[in-house]
């Protein structure tokens, strides 16, 4: 029930904006739209790698499922390790250098990735891919902070979450391609192949829309970067710590989805798995709402609401009793969560200086990735042992003192888009 009084006080809210969810977005600046689209055929080519690698590898290339979860762990590892040093050289040195390198390297890691028959090389490119990874998530949310004015920040970033998760789910869809292909006659190995390779081709060419950005010279990110003040330590520490939690809890159950619900409700991945790409696409529709959301309620508040209603549908998961409706609770779930996502990106890229945002990125990166990724491992060990609540209720824990702390440290936090009279205050 307060699940649901939560979506209808959303709802209240959206319905009472006179200028639309859509108005939000209009005037975001010309080279934050080519930031955005130019990232977009990118993240393409990662939805299809996150979703079809391990079958790719496994069924059609005939290595061992190991290899698969061996590169997504490198890829990781790197992505997470890189982060710091690749923020604070965008930080020195300018932003669109280590995004197109970043787009570059990602792109060619994908065709070689492809193409690649040794576990050496295999894994050489998982490496490059990883810091091209790092390159472009340290730097992209800077840049795009750099590029927005103060009243398109928080849309900019919205805009930017719709075309990511749009990405994201379109990349996933993309395998559906092969079986048309086959039709012609096409073997299964070179449709996968001109799948893969089509898109690292189109991700590098896709660097033409960086190249037409105009960086600010004298921003902040090209003048001499000083050391963190004690305020902004402060600051990313409180958001890290809040965001713990969740990236815990989340690793817990979310990249186990699939495997749950056969565990649970005997559901084939073949069912499960378009249900989820349905759950990835609906995401980007989340991004739609935030900007009204967070000019209506104010940045923390939306976040605050959005998050624990989200954590509401979430604990009701393992207790529906079909898997219909359990999938329902997963995608409700989503979409609130996903809500928070670019106002969180907003409040920080906010409160950070500009030529600080870079290895602030970097580091928020880390301590997000490595924990989400860490969980997983106990997540499966519950799934094994029988115990299909446990991870939910683990996380629902987690996720509670993570929005309490998040909202005890920014609660007084004013950002200008929140009320352009107003000085940023104090996070306490």
């Amino acid at each position: 029930m307060n699940a649901c009084r939560a979506i209808v006080h959303l709802r209240c809210y959206l319905l009472v904006d006179r200028k639309g969810i859509f108005s939000d977005f209009s005037g975001i600046s010309r080279n934050s739209k080519l930031l955005i689209v130019g990232s977009f055929l990118g993240n393409l080519a990662l939805g299809l790698v996150f979703t079809d690698l391990s079958y790719f590898l496994h069924t059609v290339r005939g290595l061992s499922i190991i290899y698969a979860g061996l590169l997504f762990t490198m890829e990781g590892v790197v992505a997470s390790i890189l982060s710091i040093p690749l923020g604070l050289l965008s930080d020195k040195k300018g932003r669109k250098g280590v995004i197109i390198y970043g787009n570059v390297a990602l792109g060619i890691g994908i065709i070689v990735l492809a193409l690649a028959t040794s576990l050496y090389l295999l894994i050489i490119v998982a490496v490059i891919v990883g810091a091209g990874d790092a390159a472009f998530s340290s730097s992209q949310g800077a840049m795009l902070s750099e590029l927005s004015s103060v009243e398109k920040r928080t849309a900019a970033f919205s805009l930017n979450s719709l075309m990511l998760n749009g990405a994201w789910a379109g990349g996933g869809f993309m395998i559906y391609l092969v079986s048309p292909l086959t039709r012609f006659g096409v073997s299964t190995l070179d449709a996968h192949l001109f799948l893969y390779v089509a898109l690292g081709i189109a991700t590098v060419a896709s660097t033409v829309f960086f190249l037409g950005i105009s960086e600010r010279k004298s921003g902040g990110n090209i003048e001499k970067r000083e050391p963190m003040t004690s305020k902004t330590k402060d600051v990313l520490t409180k958001y890290i710590l809040s965001n713990v939690g969740i990236a815990v809890g989340a690793g817990l159950f979310i990249p186990l989805m699939s495997q749950w619900f056969n565990y649970k409700f005997q559901v084939p991945d073949t069912i499960s798995g378009p249900v989820l790409g349905v759950a990835s696409a609906l995401l980007a529709l989340s991004a739609l709402i935030a900007p009204a959301l967070g000019r209506r309620m104010g940045l923390i508040n939306a976040m605050v609401v959005t998050m624990l209603a989200s954590t509401a549908f979430m604990v009701l998961i393992p207790f529906a009793g079909s898997f219909g409706l359990s999938a329902t609770f997963f995608i409700v779930r989503s979409l609130l969560m996903n809500v928070s996502g670019p106002l969180s990106t907003s409040l920080i890229m906010g409160i950070i200086p500009s030529n600080q945002r870079g290895v602030a990125s970097g580091i928020t990166s880390i301590f997000f990735r490595m924990p989400n990724s860490f969980s997983t491992y106990p997540g499966s060990i519950m799934l094994k042992e029988g115990r299909y609540r446990l991870p939910f209720e683990i996380a629902a824990l987690l996720y509670v003192v993570s929005i309490v702390s998040f909202y005890v440290w920014f609660r007084r936090v004013k950002l200008p888009e929140d009320s352009l009279s107003d000085a940023v205050t104090t996070i306490h």
